[in-house]
């Protein structure tokens, strides 16, 4: 317990100093993204190999930075918003293709992957299968990582995905969106933690997560909520983000339903993490974080809660 409250507390306060830091670039959020995707993107190869299911490692761990690649063209040719949404399958494709190359051309490694698990089956069908567990790794967790490039650069799609001419307005808008995404993801997964071991009561959902308590997922809604209000409170006493949040026509139930659907979009993706952990026999997915497990046992909340922060804020914006 001390060991986890320990960690945790380090880390919130890397979360603050990175924070202050943004004032300086924004970029060293999108280090920071990248760094931890791809951190991810191995553990999430780990769990696959210990269960004899074998990626393309080292082409795996790239894929984080071939998503950032993507975003950092887009934004520096201007293209329009559809250039993301044809680009990403493309590479999706492309990924599986490159994969099949990798797993057809590297035949001694794969003997030795095939021999390891005793499989009987042709070289070319492993090949497709490693193929195949490869892709799954850009699905999960790479491009989940995806909304919080999109989030941190948010007042960079100006003219993209919306149109604003008050640029001073759209990003403190942006800063306001950005940590509240990490207020939501944080008191969800703090407060579910300290009022489910102190409530107890009935399981969420047993089957998959033991742990978990109705008493602590609602725990961890109600301080969700109570967290985005405080700070959209605090936000709210700046002219420029003020004036920018009515012109946008932005009202109180935006920011109720960024703390309460956001705290249930992140309980699920915890939920999921979990399933997928339990399906492939592990209970963490490392052990680089002391009393919190790998890298993605702090994030898979906040990947998912970033999809739906970033479609609110998009839809609050145009």
């Amino acid at each position: 317990m001390k060991t986890r409250v320990l960690t945790g507390f380090f880390i919130l306060l890397g979360l603050i100093g990175a924070i202050i830091l943004r004032y300086q670039t924004i970029y060293v959020f999108d280090i920071i993204f990248i760094a931890i995707a791809i951190i991810s993107c191995l553990e999430i190869s780990r769990a696959l190999r210990i269960n004899g299911k074998f990626t393309n490692t080292i082409f795996v761990a790239l894929y984080p930075i071939i998503i950032y690649f993507c975003i950092f063209i887009g934004l520096l040719q201007g293209y329009p918003y559809y250039y993301y949404f044809l680009v990403f399958p493309i590479v999706i494709v492309a990924i599986f293709i490159i994969n099949l190359i990798i797993s057809l051309i590297f035949k001694k490694q794969a003997g030795k992957q095939l021999e390891s698990v005793k499989l009987k089956t042709s070289y070319f069908k492993f090949a497709i299968q490693k193929s195949y567990n490869s892709t799954f790794v850009m699905f999960y967790p790479a491009l989940l990582f995806l909304p919080l490039f999109f989030i941190n650069n948010l007042a960079q799609f100006n003219g993209v995905f919306f149109n604003h001419s008050y640029t001073a307005g759209l990003e403190i808008f942006t800063l306001f969106i950005f940590i509240s995404l990490f207020v939501s993801t944080m008191f969800t997964d703090t407060f579910a933690y300290a009022v489910g071991s102190l409530l107890k009561g009935p399981k969420l959902c047993p089957k998959i997560s033991p742990k978990k308590t109705i008493s602590g997922a609602l725990g961890g809604l109600t301080f969700s909520l109570i967290g985005v209000l405080i700070l959209f409170l605090i936000f709210n006493t700046n002219t420029i983000f003020n004036t920018f949040f009515i012109a946008i026509n932005g009202n109180i139930w935006h920011i109720l339903v960024l703390g309460v659907i956001g705290s249930i979009v992140s309980q699920f993706g915890d939920i999921f993490a979990s399933f997928f952990k339990r399906k492939n026999n592990i209970k963490d997915f490392g052990n680089l974080l002391p009393g919190h497990g790998g890298v993605l046992d702090r994030v898979d909340g906040l990947i998912y809660n970033g999809e739906f922060v970033f479609l609110l804020a998009i839809i609050m914006l145009l």
